[in-house]
This record gives C-alpha cells, structure tokens and sequence, in this order.
C-alpha cells in the first residue's frame, strides 16, 4: 500500500505478505483496512494492481467493490518495471529519491536485500518476491491516493491514550 504526494514522491505505508487456505480472506481484510485508514480520510477508493496469478482474488475482490486492474504483465515487464523502480529511487532536483518506504516495513526491506537476478541467466530469481512484484505494480500504476502528506501520515500513527 503507498500514497503519492503532491511532490509526486511513492511512499509505502504498509505491506501484506502472507500464504495459506485463507489468504484471500485475510487479504481482502487488509484492503477493507487500507481503505478505511488511508483512502476514507483523503475521500479517495485505492486503486489496486494484481497480476494474472491473483485473478481468483481479483474477480471476488472486484464483486465487493474493490478498483483493482491487472497489472501490464507481459514479456519484458518485469526488466522494464524494475528499470521504472530504479529510477524512482533515484535523487531528483531536489536531492531526494521519488520512492521511500516507512521503516517498520521490515517484510518489503528483507525482500529488497534479497531480489536478485541468477548470475548466469541474468533472469530475476522468482522466489519469495511478492513484494518486489507488488512494488513493480505501485509503480507502474502510480494511480494511488495522493495528498496531504501531514493528514496521510496522522492516519499511520499509534493512538496514544
């Protein structure tokens, strides 16, 4: 999940990883809380990217009124939206990068450690990449929520009682 600031810098704010019988149960709950935590504030629906493998989820989740598109898919996509990630985390004029993520999102750093092509194939090994793949996917549609980073980020901290 990221948001996309009025300075057009990508900031994930929250990621889902998970396997097992129930994954589409648990994640469609995880939208449904993306959605009331980061699209209901700003008064925006999250758009949502998936690829061919996700298209079970996909056709249940668009019945329930979740935006979800496919993601461009095809051959080379993975190489040019990896291209597209690396160019965003590239400084700009300003001297900052165009993509960040929040520091308790220790799923997607370990899987940023991790990615890499197989050395003699030059071919991304495709093991425990989810992430990586959603990441390709936020980037390529970059149709998020954008907005006040100041009210977005009150959405994400901890209630302190």
């Amino acid at each position: 999940m990221a948001v996309l600031t009025r300075t057009n810098r990508l900031i994930v704010v929250d990621e889902f990883k998970g396997r097992g019988a129930d994954i589409l149960d648990r994640q469609g709950e995880w939208m449904v809380e993306m959605q009331k935590k980061w699209g209901d504030p700003v008064g925006r629906k999250i758009a949502w990217k998936a690829d061919r493998s996700q298209m079970v989820g996909v056709n249940l989740w668009k019945n329930t009124g979740f935006s979800i598109t496919k993601s461009a898919g095809g051959p080379g996509s993975v190489d040019e939206g990896i291209k597209v990630v690396a160019r965003m985390l590239l400084p700009d004029a300003t001297g900052l990068p165009g993509l960040f993520y929040l520091p308790h999102l220790r799923a997607l750093e370990n899987e940023f450690k991790e990615y890499r092509r197989d050395p003699e194939t030059r071919r991304i090994i495709k093991v425990d990449d989810d992430l990586m793949d959603g990441l390709r996917y936020m980037v390529e549609g970059v149709n998020v929520i954008t907005g006040d980073p100041n009210k977005l980020y009150r959405n994400s901290l901890p209630r302190v009682r």
